[in-house]
């Protein structure tokens, strides 16, 4: 876990009118694996923590209609605004936002609040953190419930959230053109994560799974297994890649 604490307030200036009168809760700046994350909590301190992610291009206010009646659920509901938004950190390398780099702080929050379990709810990159904690990092204990893009809700469950067929598209897409690949066309991505070294196969997979769903208007029931073991392949095959590099 990584070492934090939650007294220490960095020194961030935090906008007076950062939360409208309409949301309930406080804001504030917490220290979590090496970065300064700025955070908006609401609801009991000893409820049931709930870690808010948002997704891209968003930060923490995506989830202002959300925490009120989560609060008032009785969770103690906490949204960050995730490294390189808003009023949190903005660490100036490409590593530094690696998938494994948001998850640990994710699990820096939760043991600023003292905690050793979550219930974690992200939407579109935010979903994807979720699942990639609750993968990885069964010792928290977390729920995760991925949401995509479109407002569909992903699969729910004590041990993982399935990330959507176009998530796992978007982070391939995201690793070998960052920057630009949203302007990219699939042939253009494929191609480019074959000339980074990831395998063939597995980008074949995916890349034409994504085609189907997303320009054949085809159902990802079927496609999202497949998809899902060629994603853990080259996931696999990158992080090789990267300790490769920095030894």
């Amino acid at each position: 876990m990584a070492d934090v604490s939650i007294e220490a307030t960095p020194d961030v200036e935090i906008p007076s009118d950062e939360i409208p009168e309409a949301v309930p809760g406080t804001s504030r700046v917490i220290e979590a694996n090496g970065v300064q994350l700025h955070v908006v909590e609401a609801g009991p301190e000893d409820g049931k923590l709930l870690v808010l992610l948002h997704g891209f291009p968003e930060f923490w206010y995506g989830w202002h209609e959300t925490i009120g009646p989560l609060a008032n659920a009785g969770y103690r509901v906490v949204v960050p605004d995730q490294r390189g938004y808003n009023l949190s950190e903005k660490p100036p390398g490409v590593a530094d936002y690696r998938i494994d780099e948001l998850a640990r702080d994710v699990l820096g929050l939760i043991d600023a609040y003292g905690r050793d379990r979550a219930a974690i709810a992200g939407h579109d990159w935010g979903a994807a953190v979720g699942w990639w904690l609750s993968r990885r990092e069964p010792a928290v204990k977390s729920t995760a419930d991925a949401v995509d893009a479109t407002g569909q809700s992903g699969q729910s469950t004590d041990d993982a959230a399935v990330p959507t067929l176009r998530q796992l598209w978007r982070r391939l897409a995201s690793w070998v053109l960052p920057g630009t690949w949203q302007t990219r066309t699939p042939a253009e991505v494929s191609r480019a994560a074959v000339e980074r070294g990831l395998p063939r196969g597995p980008v074949e997979t995916l890349t034409e799974a994504f085609r189907d769903v997303e320009y054949g208007g085809q159902s990802e029931e079927g496609r999202q297994t497949r998809a899902r073991t060629a994603f853990d392949t080259l996931e696999d095959a990158r992080e090789s890649e990267t300790d490769g590099e920095e030894r």
